[in-house]
């Protein structure tokens, strides 16, 4: 194959890539276990649970992150390679009779549990010497760049589960 034809077929694969529907992902709300929001716009990423068509939980993989880009519709699609990877996604520590904890790919040194609980699966870790049940995250930007952000804080909102008053612990990197 001639290197212009070589050419105008990478730039067809990446145009056709580029318009891609990600309308197969989906958000449903029952599955959402928490989600981080950003100052930097009105995107989020959700974490659910990620079961089959059964409800059965996914033993391997039990969490699922999504963006919800609401910049672009409210369209929801999976995180990037890049972001699985150095940002918003989360590593399986360890997994028994439907409980799994895991850490973020970004911040190894907080613990995460998820819980079966009587009314479904919740997340929780230990804020201010208290178990919490996560409900959202919150990161402040104050500039850099793109790939190297300046995070100024990091806010966990949730319910502290031994009196059940809401609760934010403020994390300053």
């Amino acid at each position: 194959m001639k290197p212009k034809y070589f050419t105008y077929l990478i730039l067809l694969i990446f145009t056709l890539l580029s318009f891609t529907n990600y309308s197969k992902y989906e958000i449903i709300e029952d599955n959402i276990l928490f989600k981080i929001e950003r100052s930097r716009d009105a995107d989020a990423i959700f974490y659910n649970l990620n079961v089959d068509k059964r409800g059965v939980l996914d033993s391997n993989n039990p969490i699922s992150p999504l963006w919800k880009r609401s910049t672009q519709q409210g369209q929801a699609e999976p995180l990037t390679w890049i972001q699985k990877k150095y940002a918003y996604g989360v590593r399986q520590l360890n997994s028994d009779n439907g409980n799994s904890k895991f850490c973020f790919v970004s911040y190894p040194k907080r613990e995460f549990a998820l819980k079966k609980t009587d009314f479904g699966y919740k997340v929780y870790t230990i804020s201010n010497s208290e178990e919490v049940e996560v409900n959202r995250i919150f990161i402040q930007f104050d500039g850099g760049t793109f790939w190297i952000p300046i995070i100024k804080k990091v806010e966990l909102h949730g319910i502290n589960i031994s009196n059940g008053i809401a609760t934010v612990e403020v994390i300053r990197p």
